[in-house]
């Protein structure tokens, strides 16, 4: 049995299209922010800042990045655990208790991690997560490793689907690609049982992400009451 096993990291270029997203998203609201991205280990990858952004931020996202990534799981909650009353979190070395970092996965794996910070912590996680960075890293981690099932079209159409959702909540964001792939599970069946497509046959997704998107928005909340009633809707805004 092997000792090792192979680690995903995201790049240079993966960090510039997380960064490129969140700082439109970012433009469009007016924040001053700055936006880092960071390794699996919290080591900084790549940083970008609006205009009018204060100095202390850049320090400030870097910190939000790396408890994002060492501690795989977003900053708010270490914030969320100190404001409940557990202070210990606050002795978690490496760990800032400031909302606004956000890991980066691939199949459960954290690649890295995005912090931004500037605003209020509600607006600099909106930022981190407006950058589409979950799905567009999905995405393209997809298209690299099955360039027959998802081509670069589907990659760039998830990234600005996920934008729209990431701006309705996080919630909605990984319940509209939720969706996408349902669907496109169920189409794809359907095509094979109508004889209309084989097993190996090409299928284009980007009509699957677009109807996943389109059910997450205006059907969300009901469908998240039908089959999680003890869900509160609140999380998908």
């Amino acid at each position: 049995m092997s000792i090792v096993r192979p680690r995903r990291v995201i790049d240079t270029k993966g960090a510039d299209q997380v960064l490129a997203a969140a700082e439109t998203a970012a433009v469009k609201e007016g924040h001053r922010v700055v936006m880092t991205v960071v390794d699996p280990s919290g080591e900084v990858v790549a940083m970008r800042r609006t205009e009018g952004a204060q100095v202390a931020s850049s320090r400030v996202a870097v910190d939000k990045a790396r408890t994002a990534a060492i501690f795989v799981r977003p900053s708010r909650d270490i914030e969320e655990q100190v404001s409940s009353g557990r202070l210990g979190a606050l002795a978690l070395h490496g760990a800032a208790a400031l909302t606004g970092g956000i890991p980066l996965t691939v199949d459960g794996e954290v690649v890295g991690a995005i912090g931004t910070s500037g605003e209020t912590p509600a607006q600099d996680e909106a930022v981190s997560l407006a950058g589409a960075a979950i799905a567009f890293v999905t995405f393209l981690a997809l298209a690299i490793i099955s360039p027959r099932g998802m081509g670069m079209g589907d990659v760039k159409l998830a990234a600005v689907l996920g934008l729209a959702l990431a701006y309705q909540g996080w919630g909605r964001l990984f319940l509209g690609f939720l969706m996408s792939f349902a669907t496109g599970a169920i189409g794809g069946i359907a095509l094979i049982a109508a004889r209309r497509a084989g097993r190996k046959s090409e299928i284009p997704f980007g009509p699957y992400l677009a109807l996943g998107t389109a059910i997450a928005i205006l059907f969300g909340s009901p469908l998240v009451r039908a089959w999680l009633p003890g869900f509160d809707p609140k999380y998908l805004r």
